[in-house]
């Protein structure tokens, strides 16, 4: 069963996965190829912490503060 935090990291995702990455890359990280799970993972650590996330992504304030806590929970 999915569940509702699951939804909401599916539904993110895509808008957050070039800004974390690159992100990640100009802090000299080297993301693997396994790249997308890992942000999954670290998402799902992330989006209970933002009942408004879906649209807190399209505030750029916002959608940097999210970018920030992701890189500092993804494990690479």
């Amino acid at each position: 069963m999915v569940t509702e935090h699951e939804t909401m990291m599916e539904m993110v995702l895509p808008l957050l996965v070039t800004d974390v990455m690159q992100k990640l890359e100009d802090l000299g990280e080297h993301p693997e190829e396994d790249f997308t799970e890992r942000l999954r993972v670290a998402l799902l650590k992330i989006v209970p912490q933002y009942p408004k996330i879906q649209q807190d992504i399209w505030n750029p304030q916002k959608k940097e503060e999210l970018v920030e806590k992701v890189c500092n929970v993804i494990e690479l």
